[in-house]
């Protein structure tokens, strides 16, 4: 019978105190726990197997395995792989040899094989196994004993005290401590028993009477026994990291000294409370001694849950843990990104207004933004934590969200908001920059590339200017330096370039200019001594002017400082020479004194100068200090009133003064009057005039004074000026007698003077013809035709060589530049009479009485007056009507206290009579006599003559044939106040017109288309009358009649 013999393989692990030891019975590794580095290795070889037969012969028995024991260091955390022998299987040939166990360093041989008996010859036992502490038994030999046939025992295996035990004849090897006990051989045919593990051979097998195949029997398994000493682990504490419930896990970190938790892989049991559970595991790494972390599973519930850590185990090592070993986890609910609102529409360049987040889940990580494509969004740096964010400057349209989290939960982004970004407007372009002048001391800037129908804001300043198109013009900006912002209704551009406007030049006088010759838009001071250059050489144009302290400056005859603006004396001294002018065109306000000095000539102790004031404050007394002090007057309008010579003189307003009681009373010499105040400026009231009264006015201004404009502001007043020249000596008693005939006069038709005197007075009166230039420092009587108030302002003074005529000025001076022809005709005999009329043509003037064109004579020369004669006035000055024509006539009269010879003569003529025939009929002597070849004498005795004259331009005498009168072919008739009128020969009339004497048009005839005209009763009386015919062909003729 064949006997099958079994070999367990198992493998266990144990504890004993604090000893842990583990078999092995198969292969297999081990790992070796954290902390643990050394251990005791216990290896036995496997039994070889027993010979089998399958004839009649017997076989030997498997050898026992060796044992070997060591201790060996080992590092931690590592994996040891082992080998357990396998006990060698039976067959019905040979034997086979046992394996090898092997462990780390540790190892021990299989015993040897039995082999199958031949030739009837019996099998040989296997060799003992080796070991490094024991060895195994051997197997016996197959034998014959007394016939009979018996295979070998097996030898067994080694032990953990000794060797193993060799087989004895047919039975096994017995077993010693701590290995198996080898295999019987077969007494009887059949297979050789099994060797028991750890390392006991297999018996041989056995054939009889050639009965069965039998087979050896099974050498036993090896086997590996390690022992070592666990590690004990601890800990000190277990923290938790936040979780997230959508995935549920938390990492937790465990702590301890590094001695309780070494480096290496641990596997961890924990109860978790939320969800609660029990006996998870875990793996924990430890890669700092003393630090491991692990990963709890299944925290869904958001709240909180603690992990509490009750074993921690490493290879086959573990240790429980009962404190310090809870953590807290904070589970949290996902992230929710929210809404972002706040997304306007701004200008490029401005910030966003504030952005906020609402309806989110978490705490803002970041806030980030995305232009366009919007593909791509950035993040903005420094935005954590932020739930409302404004944006830097932006020059795009851009989008902005926050990202969210909540707790470790994925981040999660909010809605998007958009701020729309639109360009701004170019800024202003600079164009031409008008500067400041003096007239207009603002400057104006021209701007351009605006956009349509903008605002502008400018700065300094922020005048807000709409305007229109994509121009514009700032006016009205002083000197500064400025830029231009432009709105195009919802943006404003950036500043423009910019644009300076600079002030009003300075120019300084120390020994020279600096800034060469002023000019009339700059500023100029005296900060050193100056004196102009005189003779209207030295003329100064500025717009303002400073006199620094301690400076003197004298303006010198006939220079002019014309200053557009104010003169300002802070302590110095400016002195204007007599006939020199201070000008100004602006009502400025003059701060400080001048000294304006006015000379009156050839003045004797007994005449009287009149004078007005061009600075206040100014005392009479101080015009002429050395005169009486009774001999100080003005005028009422009616009368002379004396005036107390203390009082402050009216300005506007005309004075008289005496002679200095030092001067002569017969030789006459010149004498300058000193002016200290402000100079007069600007608009003047003066006095209040009554009608019909006569008022003594005066210049109030340190320049002269345009009398033309004078008179056309003040309209009240008679057209005719009147001017004192004291040229007549006074009567000495009884009283001082005054000749009233020393009055020049002037109107807008010219002026006429008073000289020379008659005899017996001083050579070197006072002869000029009054200019129209009214002297700074002069008075002057005017009639008023009605009530009013006399003004003054700037714009009736003038400048230049015009203020020189305290009666000195050229006689060729004009008052006007309106058309004029003027003749100045005198009366004189060789006794000194002298009187002067004036005739002129001129623009403006009729033939009837014009209060501006005619003055009416004043008749105040006791021994003389000569006139021309006009709607039964006597004037002195008599305006006529243009166009001048040949065929007038100007009646002339004169009285006379004085029986003798007279002389009529031409004094000087203007315009188109300067160079044309003057006649001079005397209707007395039947004479029409040329005056430009010879003055005219007669004989006259005393009385008045109103008609004995005619001023005539034509030497033809009216010779009446039959009442009718021939000129050019045209003929014209008078017979029973019928006025027939024939056109030359081929020719018609087309239009006639009658005048009278004074140029007043009496009768109109149009479209006559005859060549004969009659004109039945005419309405005018006996007179001569001017008939002016235009023919079909447009000849003008012309006849005088009587009619």
């Amino acid at each position: 019978m064949r006997r099958k013999l079994l070999l367990l393989a198992f493998f266990s692990i144990f504890y004993s105190w604090s000893q842990t030891t583990n078999t092995f019975t198969n292969n297999g590794s081990f790992v070796v726990a954290a902390g643990l580095t050394s251990l005791t290795a216990e290896c036995w070889g496997a039994g070889g197997s027993g010979g089998g037969n399958d004839t009649s012969t017997s076989a030997g028995g498997g050898g026992g395995g060796g044992y070997s024991k060591a201790t060996i260091t080992i590092t931690p955390n590592t994996t040891i792989n082992y080998l357990v022998g396998a006990g060698a299987t039976g067959t019905t040939a040979s034997g086979i040899a046992g394996g090898a166990s092997t462990f780390s360093t540790v190892s021990a041989n299989g015993g040897g094989a039995g082999t199958s008996g031949t030739g009837g010859a019996a099998g040989i036992g296997g060799a003992a196994g080796t070991g490094t502490t024991f060895s195994g038994g051997k197997g016996s030999n197959g034998s014959l004993v007394l016939g009979l046939l018996f295979s070998g025992g097996a030898g067994g295996g080694a032990g953990t005290a000794s060797n193993g035990n060799d087989a004895a004849g047919v039975a096994g090897g017995v077993a010693v401590t701590g290995a198996g006990a080898g295999g019987n051989g077969a007494t009887l045919a059949g297979a050789g028993g099994n060797g028991a593990t750890p390392g006991g051979g297999g018996g041989g097998g056995l054939v009889l009477l050639g009965i069965g195949n039998n087979k050896g029997g099974n050498g036993g398994n090896g086997q590996i026994k390690i022992t070592y000493t666990c590690p004990t682990y601890s800990i000190t504490g277990a923290t938790a990291a936040n979780a997230c419930a959508t995935d549920g896990n938390s990492i937790i970190t465990v702590t301890g000294n590094a001695a309780n938790l070494p480096v290496g892989t641990y596997t961890v049991t924990y109860n978790r409370s939320i969800p609660a559970i029990t006996g998870l595991t875990a793996t924990m790494t430890v890669s700092t001694a003393g630090t491991g972390t692990f990963t709890a599973v299944g925290l869904t519930t958001v709240g909180s849950s603690n992990i509490t850590i009750t074993t921690i185990a490493s290879g086959t090592c573990s240790s429980t843990i009962s404190a310090t070993n809870v953590a807290t986890v904070t589970i949290s609910g996902a992230s929710a990104g929210g809404t972002v609102a706040g997304g306007t529409t701004i200008c490029s360049g401005l910030t966003s207004a504030s952005l906020s987040l609402s309806g989110q889940t978490g705490t803002v990580t970041k806030w980030q933004f995305s232009v366009t494509p919007f593909a791509v969004w950035t993040d903005i740096a420094s935005t954590a934590g932020l739930t409302s964010y404004t944006s830097g400057v932006l020059t795009q349209t851009t989008q902005f969200r926050a990202v969210v989290q909540n707790g470790p939960c994925s981040v999660a982004n909010s809605t998007f908001t958009t701020v729309t970004v639109n360009p701004l407007p170019a800024a202003p372009i600079i164009g031409t920059i008008t500067l400041p002048t003096c007239a207009v001391p603002t400057g104006t800037v021209a701007l351009s590339g605006l956009p349509s129908g903008g605002v502008l804001t400018m700065n300094p300043g922020a005048i807000v200017k709409p305007y229109s198109g994509t121009t514009a013009s700032v006016t009205g900006l002083s000197a500064n330096t400025y830029t231009f912002i432009v709105s195009n209704g919802s943006c404003t551009s950036v500043s423009s370039a910019n644009a300076v406007v600079p002030g009003i030049v300075t120019n300084t006088y120390t020994t020279s200019w600096s800034n060469g010759t002023p000019t009339a838009d700059q500023n100029i001071i005296f900060a050193g001594n100056f004196t102009s250059a005189g003779a209207g050489t030295g003329d100064i144009t500025a717009c303002s002017c400073t006199i620094n302290s301690g400076v003197n400056v004298s303006i010198q005859s006939f220079d002019t400082l014309t200053l557009t603006n104010a003169l300002t004396n802070n302590g110095g001294t400016i002195t204007f020479q007599n006939s020199s002018s201070l000008l100004q065109t602006t009502n400025a306000v003059n701060v400080g004194n001048i000294v304006y000095k006015r000379t009156a000539s050839n003045v004797r102790l007994a005449d009287f100068v009149y004078w007005s004031t061009p600075v206040n404050p100014q005392k009479l007394v101080d015009v002429s200090p050395l005169t009486l002090f009774d001999k100080y007057f003005g005028f009422d309008g009616t009368n002379w009133v004396g005036t107390n010579a203390n009082l402050s003189m009216v300005i506007g307003k005309g004075y008289i003064i005496r002679g200095p009681q030092t001067y002569s009373t017969t030789v006459g010499a010149d004498y300058t009057a000193s002016f200290i105040g402000v100079p007069n400026n600007g608009n003047v009231s003066a006095e209040t005039v009554q009608t019909g009264n006569l008022y003594l006015v005066g210049n109030p201004y340190p320049s002269a004074l345009k009398a033309e404009t004078f008179l056309g502001a003040n309209t009240f007043l008679d057209g005719t000026l009147y001017f004192w020249t004291h040229n007549t000596a006074v009567v000495f008693g009884p009283g001082y007698q005054y000749n009233s005939g020393d009055y020049a006069s002037y109107n807008l038709s010219g002026g006429v003077g008073t000289a020379p005197a008659p005899s017996g007075s001083i050579p070197g009166n006072n002869n000029n013809t009054p200019s129209g230039r009214i002297a700074a420092g002069q008075s002057f009587f005017a009639t008023a035709n009605g009530p009013g108030t006399i003004a003054f302002t700037n714009a009736m003074r003038i400048g230049g060589n015009n203020n020189n005529q305290f009666f000195k000025q050229d006689n060729s001076a004009k008052a006007t530049d309106a058309e004029a022809h003027r003749i100045w005709l005198n009366m004189t005999n060789e006794e000194g009479a002298f009187k002067q009329l004036l005739v002129a043509y001129i623009d403006g003037a009729t033939n009837d009485f014009e209060n501006r064109y005619d003055g009416k004579s004043f008749d105040g020369n006791p021994y003389l007056d000569f006139y021309s004669v006009n709607n039964e006035n006597n004037y002195v000055i008599q305006g006529r009507s243009l166009p001048f024509t040949d065929t007038d006539l100007v009646q002339l009269g004169y009285r006379s206290t004085i029986a003798g010879d007279f002389t009529i003569a031409i004094d000087h003529a203007e315009g188109g009579l300067n160079n044309r025939a003057i006649y001079l009929e005397d209707k007395v002597a039947n004479v029409v006599h040329d005056l430009q070849a010879s003055n005219y004498t007669f004989f006259t005795g005393t009385g008045t003559f109103a008609d004995r004259f005619v001023l005539r331009y034509n030497n033809s005498t009216l010779g009446v044939i039959d009442n009718e009168l021939i000129n050019q072919d045209l003929t014209v008739s008078v017979s029973n106040k019928i006025i027939t009128i024939n056109a030359a020969e081929n020719e018609n009339l087309s239009t006639v017109f009658i005048y009278d004497l004074s140029g007043k048009l009496i009768y109109k005839e149009t479209n006559i288309s005859d060549n004969i005209l009659r004109i039945n009763n005419l309405k005018a009386s006996n007179q001569v009358l001017f008939i002016k015919v235009i023919s079909d062909t447009n000849e003008v003729k012309t006849k005088k009649i009587i009619y």
